[in-house]
């Protein structure tokens, strides 16, 4: 319990410090180191049926867009994603709209990106991930961004029979599974 009122008290400490600064119109990217974590559906390897457990997903995540105005970013990135302990592979790609807000010397923000996402095999899915945070400044062309939220991710299952030496599909479904999220990066003009 003590280590969050520290981590609170640290947080509140870098906002006093860093203080808000007008965004320019124009070119902002951003590098981000991503997680997840839920529970999920996934296909056994090589053995053809499906458990359930929890996944933990790290990965890199780069996107790239303009600034409208000292509020608005609109912009479209890629992400490369490992699942463990399970091999799984969480290719995205997405649109985002962020919303920077300006309260004293704060700067919260909130993100939203949505796009479809490719597993490294045959299929893919939805890839839904709101975010709220706060954004470290640190010059005028570099700043610190800590944020937390979900990742909602589409899964397909796909069912076969097999007999013998033959095998058929027998059936499909989709479900959509949230993970909670956490990033940390880095945003640059």
């Amino acid at each position: 319990m003590k280590k969050g009122y520290i981590i609170i008290i640290l947080c509140l400490l870098c906002g006093a410090i860093c203080s808000a600064r007008d965004l320019e119109r124009g070119y902002r990217g951003f590098v981000e180191w991503d997680n997840a974590i839920g529970e999920t559906d996934y296909l056994t390897q090589y053995l053809g049926y499906y458990g359930k457990g929890r996944l933990w997903f790290i990965g890199l995540s780069s996107s790239h867009g303009y600034q409208f105005n000292d509020h608005w970013f609109i912009g479209g990135g890629a992400m490369i994603s490992c699942g463990f302990p399970k091999d799984d592979k969480f290719l995205p790609a997405f649109a985002e709209v962020r919303y920077d807000a300006k309260i004293w010397k704060f700067t919260p923000f909130v993100d939203f990106r949505g796009g479809y996402y490719y597993n490294g095999e045959k299929s893919g899915g939805l890839y839904l991930s709101p975010t709220i945070g706060y954004c470290f400044h640190t010059s005028k062309k570099l700043n610190f961004n800590l944020g937390v939220g979900v990742t909602v991710r589409g899964f397909t299952k796909t069912y076969y029979k097999t007999q013998g030496y033959q095998t058929w599909k027998t059936g499909s479904t989709t479900k959509n599974y949230t993970f909670l999220a956490a990033r940390f990066g880095i945003d640059f003009k």
